[in-house]
């Protein structure tokens, strides 16, 4: 079965230029900056919306499986400091395509030139006065991942490399143990404004079970709700450190997926090869710091909350904030949510570009209601979600035109989605064996 797919699989870039150091442009922080004294971005590996009770349509796995309660209790207690944004969406299914344009508002389907071009979170941190720390209990020696990060250094960078605890799931250690160090970094910078850049590791496949720092044996579910349940309890236990150190009440966090993951999808197909909605919803939600209370930024994000947004647009919400300017010329794909955005955008997820190549390409676009999908071998599918949230029936055949035009023209003004669409436009599915 592999083997006979295999060959039908579309390869339409066979080059690629891996991720590498960058040449980025200088860029500054205005006279408009709002600074919170701490900003804190978490990027939870494959989180989706399976468990995420903070949203209002999410997936529950088991009738008594707990989910992100903690994290939910806390946005319970105080609604008003929280944005839950819920039609919030992936970049990418490639975690090696979603974090640079997580890192850069960049969307995959830019040119590796553009992405090596404009600044980077830390860049804009360090711009805005801020030490900056990036946290990951993931290896960063992949995918050319540690040159994309080294180039212009952060302040502190811990990865699994440079730690000597034991592998706890997949290629990384346990988040408990990570905290730790970001607990002391914490400490150790009290009076200085810091940005802090957080990568867990417990949701990754194949789901972390166990743990020296909470018992998960209790967890009713599956390995993939117990990882949940650690996420859940070590970013509980994070929010009491900020707490502790007196940074709460002036923290802006910002928490988001870099795709989504779910072990039991509606689609047999795998994630990197599904561009459907169990594979790129994601729970976003932003914790408001007492600096943006009563802020024009702070009512159009509150605005912006079910409006579709990509985590393409957290690093122009950052830059907006911190008024970043520069005298070269670049333009992000990502829009901030400090700013009202355009209902007619259509937001695209892909996992191959020109940084990263894979047998089996295909796209997602996302347009309000609508969903194009586009999924190996050759399937060109068309969705809309209120009638039809589980993506089950096929509208292209007969879709209004004015729908398909949308897609259409956003396709036709980008070369790589153009080429991807060609090629399936002019395949024809294979029978299976």
């Amino acid at each position: 079965m592999i083997e006979s797919l295999s060959k039908h699989f579309l390869r339409v870039k066979e080059k690629v230029w891996p991720l590498r150091p960058s040449n980025r442009i200088s860029i500054r922080s205005g006279k408009d900056a709002l600074r919170p004294a701490t900003v804190v971005l978490i990027v939870n590996e494959s989180m989706g919306v399976r468990g995420a009770q903070m949203l209002r349509h999410y997936k529950k796995s088991c009738p008594h499986c707990r989910g992100l309660y903690r994290i939910s209790q806390h946005i319970k207690a105080d609604p008003a400091s929280y944005i839950i944004f819920e039609n919030a969406f992936t970049s990418s299914l490639a975690t090696q395509v979603s974090m640079p344009s997580i890192f850069s508002g960049v969307g995959p389907e830019e040119s590796h030139r553009h992405l090596h071009k404009v600044p980077l979170l830390w860049d804009m941190a360090h711009a805005a006065g801020y030490t900056t720390g990036y946290f990951t209990s993931q290896r960063i020696r992949w995918a050319s991942m540690n040159d994309f990060l080294l180039k212009q250094p952060l302040d502190t960078l811990v990865s699994r490399e440079v730690t000597s605890f034991p592998i706890a799931n997949d290629m990384g250690v346990d988040d408990f143990q990570i905290l730790e160090i970001m607990k002391q970094w914490i400490k150790t910078h009290k009076n200085q404004p810091l940005f802090l850049l957080w990568n867990t590791n417990a949701l990754h496949a194949p789901f972390q079970e166990n743990s020296e720092y909470i018992d998960l044996s209790g967890v009713p579910g599956s390995r993939h709700d117990k990882a949940l349940d650690l996420i859940d309890s070590v970013s509980s236990k994070f929010f009491e450190i900020l707490k502790e150190e007196g940074r709460w009440n002036d923290a802006l966090i910002i928490s988001t997926g870099d795709h989504a993951d779910d072990p039991e999808p509606s689609h047999p197909l795998a994630r990197l090869n599904s561009n459907y909605d169990e594979f790129i919803r994601l729970p976003i939600w932003i914790k408001v710091p007492s600096t943006l209370q009563g802020s024009s930024f702070l009512s159009q994000m509150q605005r912006n909350r079910e409006q579709p947004m990509s985590n393409a647009d957290l690093a122009p919400t950052l830059a907006h904030l911190w008024d970043i300017q520069s005298n070269d010329s670049y333009q992000l794909t990502g829009s901030s949510l400090g700013r009202s955005l355009n209902k007619e955008r259509v937001l695209a997820v892909l996992s191959t570009n020109d940084t990263r190549s894979w047998a089996g390409e295909g796209f997602g676009l996302i347009q309000g209601e609508w969903r194009l999908v586009l999924v190996p071998p050759a399937t060109i599918n068309l969705y809309h979600i209120p009638t039809d949230s589980l993506q089950k029936h096929n509208l292209y055949e007969q879709a209004p035109d004015s729908v398909l035009k949308i897609f259409e023209n956003r396709i036709a003004n980008n070369a790589w989605l153009k080429k991807i669409y060609a090629h399936y436009k002019n395949q024809k599915t294979p029978t299976l064996p």
